[in-house]
């Protein structure tokens, strides 16, 4: 209940509340007047330096945005400067959100407000007004609709802007910025130098929450590369001054994230009391899409300790909070997953239903792991019933999609797939290949699990062989990789083919 007496029922955003539009406060779908509302205060913010409603709490903002009572900008000196700015944040604002101007104009601002430079700046003084602001909120508008190079073009005029003028405040937030262009190309060089450059002037200003995300989106770009003990030092380190400054949800998504790099290392229980922290403290804060995406990761989870029952009714609950926001991506993954799920338990026509659906939503969203992940699933489910062209060449499709999109470890993936349609086939030597090229990559990237299967397939490999001594050792190093890893249904999997084959071996 909010301080007037007045009732908010929220379904749970998939935006920061502070900077949510009217419209999305009533539970519509995101969009591009959204955006544009979001745009005026991330003018406000660049050329102010504070949040929107940053002495209120979220209730009270929610009650002040609904009501339209908005900071006014007509008499505050920061914009006297600029009144096109002052009018084009108002405009942003307008409750009707027919009444809110098109991007086009936006852009049409600002290139009037580019050649703009404060007449003066005082020490000590609030930051001066200047056409960065504008730039900068352009260039995320650009960014969130997938506009990479428009976005990377108004990042870099911010830049220069900043430059010119020596502002020091918005110029980490423009590199910042343009890391996350290249990040989003999957340019991971190119990003990982912005977001040290940014950090290192956050550093040098004394902006610990800037400094903080700088780290953080650097901790991503070294997950990304799977060089996961640089991930793991950036997400504690990012965690921990989130946690000093008070930041609840940057403190979550750096635990989150952090969970991601122990899943990836296998070191499941781990990840999951750090998912269940996250997942926690985005239920407390309200962020139902990021609550969803740790509902999934805790699936994953169970996924792999092979709980199946609570793995579904992971993934379940997230894909039905992805399908209520709107979010597409989350709910193709969710729907993959819990494919997975059925896959595992020989549902396969559920499972080739699922995997489908996923596949195509990948497709119309633009998202290739998606799609490719999909596909080499669709691999898994035809060399379970035996179809082995269908899932050579689901096999082949992926491995070209990931091979491009530099995904080792989806590469990896498909290649071992391709190795049990050979060996199905009895062409071993191929199989061989197959299974050593997936295990050298597994080996770099640190995944024991997946290099506990490999020996697990190379292990029946030569069992169909009749090579029973070097079987017996595949197996038996599968199974200590097994047994660390808390996997003692797969340990049981390897003491029963152990067992087979002491016959032949004594």
């Amino acid at each position: 209940m909010a301080p007037s007496g007045d009732f908010i029922t929220m379904t749970g955003p998939a935006w920061t509340v502070r900077w949510a539009a009217p419209e999305l406060l009533r539970g519509d779908s995101p969009g591009l007047a959204s955006d544009i509302w979001a745009l005026g205060w991330i003018c406000w913010e660049a050329v102010t330096g504070n949040f929107p409603f940053e002495k209120e709490n979220n209730i009270t903002a929610i009650v002040r945005i609904t009501k339209g009572d908005l900071p006014p900008v007509e008499n505050d000196d920061q914009f006297h400067q600029i009144k096109a700015l002052c009018s084009l944040m108002k405009e942003c604002w307008k409750l009707d959100t027919s009444e809110r101007p098109a991007a086009a104009k936006c852009g049409q601002i600002v290139s009037y407000l580019n050649p703009i430079v404060p007449s003066s700046r005082d020490v000590g003084s609030v930051s001066v007004t200047r056409s960065s602001g504008l730039l900068y909120a352009l260039g995320r508008v650009q960014l969130e609709n997938d506009m990479y190079s428009e976005a990377q073009e108004y990042f870099e005029q911010c830049l220069k802007v900043t430059e010119s003028v020596g502002d020091e405040r918005v110029k980490p937030m423009a590199v910042n910025a343009i890391g996350d262009v290249y990040r989003m190309r999957d340019e991971y060089s190119k990003a990982e130098e912005s977001y040290i450059q940014a950090r290192d002037i956050f550093s040098q200003i004394g902006h610990q929450l800037g400094f903080a995300q700088s780290v953080k989106r650097l901790g991503d770009v070294y997950q990304m590369r799977n060089e996961n003990s640089k991930a793991e030092e950036s997400y504690i380190q990012a965690r921990d001054i989130y946690s000093q400054i008070g930041d609840q949800r940057g403190f979550a998504q750096s635990v989150d994230s952090l969970g991601d790099v122990y899943r990836m290392r296998d070191e499941y229980s781990k990840a999951e009391e750090l998912y269940i922290q996250a997942r926690d403290i985005f239920a407390q804060i309200g962020d139902q899409l990021a609550f969803a995406q740790s509902v999934d990761s805790l699936g994953d989870v169970y996924r792999m300790w092979n709980e199946y029952s609570k793995a579904e009714e992971s993934y379940i609950q997230a894909r039905d909070i992805f399908s209520q926001i709107g979010d597409q991506l989350g709910f193709a993954q969710s729907v993959k997953s819990l494919g997975e799920v059925y896959r595992m338990r020989n549902e396969y026509s559920k499972a080739e239903e699922l995997y489908i659906q996923a596949r195509d939503i990948f497709a119309q969203i633009g998202d290739q792991l998606g799609f490719a992940q999909s596909v080499d699933s669709l691999g898994d489910v035809y060399r379970m019933r035996n179809e082995y062209s269908k899932a050579e060449e689901s096999y082949i499709q992926a491995c070209d999609i990931f091979s491009q999109i530099g995904d080792q470890l989806g590469f990896a993936q498909s290649l071992v797939g391709m190795g049990r349609v050979y060996a199905a086939r009895e062409e071993y030597a191929r199989a061989e290949e197959s299974y050593s090229e997936a295990e050298r990559i597994y080996h770099r990237i640190g995944n024991m699990r997946s290099s506990a299967n490999i020996l697990w397939y190379r292990g029946w490999l030569h069992r169909r062989q009749k090579q029973y001594g070097e079987a017996k050792h595949l197996v038996v190093e599968a199974s200590t990789i097994y047994g660390t890893l808390g996997l003692e249904q797969d340990v049981e999997k390897c003491d029963e083919f152990l067992e087979a084959i002491r016959p032949f071996i004594e």
